[in-house]
């Protein structure tokens, strides 16, 4: 496959990346990525699922960061898409949410990979929107083993 180029703003790219599909996609570009972090935006749209009296929840921000992690984990070194696996978010630590991002505004997330072995990962992850930091956590994934079935 070829080496992507930054930054990927085309939704069937995107797709590839996630198992998620509309309403439940909370990734509109990924816009750097290097070995260990990878950093997307989203734009807040009135009628999204995790929108609530014009505020983007505290749910939609953990699943945004939790999907901005499983695009990091598909991804290779050399930018390329590996073959798709089923991930699984374990676990929320130390999770700080400082506001609740508006409608029509745009957040950036980073997830930066801290530890990795045998399927297991671990993430910081921070959001921001308008250049304040509005959430942060730690979040660890697992990738659900290929069978040969």
């Amino acid at each position: 496959m070829n080496t992507l180029k930054f930054p990927i703003e085309d939704m069937a790219t995107i797709k590839s990346m996630i198992p998620h599909r509309e309403p439940m996609i909370l990734v509109s570009a990924v816009l750097s990525m290097s070995e260990i972090a990878l950093t997307s935006s989203f734009s807040i749209k009135k009628d999204n699922l995790f929108v609530d009296q014009g505020r983007f929840t505290e749910a939609g921000l953990i699943e945004n960061m939790a999907q901005t992690a499983a695009c990091l984990a598909r991804l290779e070194d050399d930018n390329t898409l590996k073959n798709p696996s089923i991930g699984y978010l374990v676990s929320i630590k130390d999770l700080v949410i400082n506001s609740l991002p508006k409608i029509d505004k745009t957040i950036n997330t980073k997830v930066i990979r801290t530890f990795s072995f045998n399927g297991l990962s671990k993430f910081n992850a921070e959001i921001e929107c308008d250049g304040f930091l509005i959430a942060k956590s730690e979040l660890t994934t697992a990738i659900q083993e290929k069978t040969n079935d």
